[in-house]
């Protein structure tokens, strides 16, 4: 849950352009504002109420996956909540969807650079609907999704267990997915860092002798 900006909203003469962490923007979305090498500008809704939000995404911690390998494997952008807003903004009620991950309609804007000295490149074919689009709008299929709703689940599951990169590489080509290596290295990376945590978890809990 983002923290609350009521104050900002209330004393404005008009409505945020755009939002980053839950921060409320009022001028132009410009990718320089937001500290990164790639930044998303997506279409978001609440989940409870529907109200819109205009949400710029960047890299997360703690681990800072690629944008476009989590667009590759999900079709989405892990966007996490809403602000925490919708009354302020004019909905008649929101039981608490600002607790719960956002609707991710459709992408915007895509900026990348290669570092901060490098002029910011905008990405149109990245500039797509997202997982929760609905309507006429044509949506992909997760790759995800495409391969638990096959029958190399079970292989996919024992691959990506075993950090198989190999494998997990072949399979993800095979179901289509745009950026197979990367996408496979950054499931490995997801594996070895939870691996890593319940270690840490399991050592808080020993018992010292």
């Amino acid at each position: 849950m983002h923290r609350k900006f009521h104050d900002i909203l209330r004393n404005s003469d008009q409505p945020p352009l755009w939002w980053h962490q839950g921060i409320p923007r009022f001028e132009s979305f410009d990718p320089g504002l937001v500290a990164s090498s790639e930044v998303a500008l997506v279409h978001t809704e609440c989940q409870d109420c529907g109200t819109i939000y205009i949400v710029a995404v960047s890299s997360q911690g703690p681990l800072f996956h690629s944008l476009r390998d989590i667009i590759a494997y999900t079709n989405s952008l892990e966007v996490g909540d809403p602000p925490f807003a919708c009354e302020a903004l004019g909905a008649k009620r929101c039981s608490a969807g600002y607790c719960m991950s956002s609707l991710e309609i459709e992408i915007l804007q895509f900026w990348q650079r290669r570092d901060v000295r490098s002029p910011w490149q905008r990405e149109t074919n990245l500039e797509k609907p997202l997982v929760d689009c609905s309507g006429d709008a044509p949506r992909e299929q997760p790759v995800h999704l495409r391969i638990h709703q096959s029958d190399k689940r079970n292989q996919w599951m024992g691959a990506r267990e075993k950090g198989e990169l190999f494998v997990m590489k072949g399979l993800l080509t095979e179901f289509g997915c745009e950026r197979p290596a990367e996408v496979a290295r950054m499931l490995e990376i997801d594996r070895r860092y939870h691996l890593f945590r319940n270690e840490i978890e399991e050592i808080r809990r020993r018992p010292l002798d």
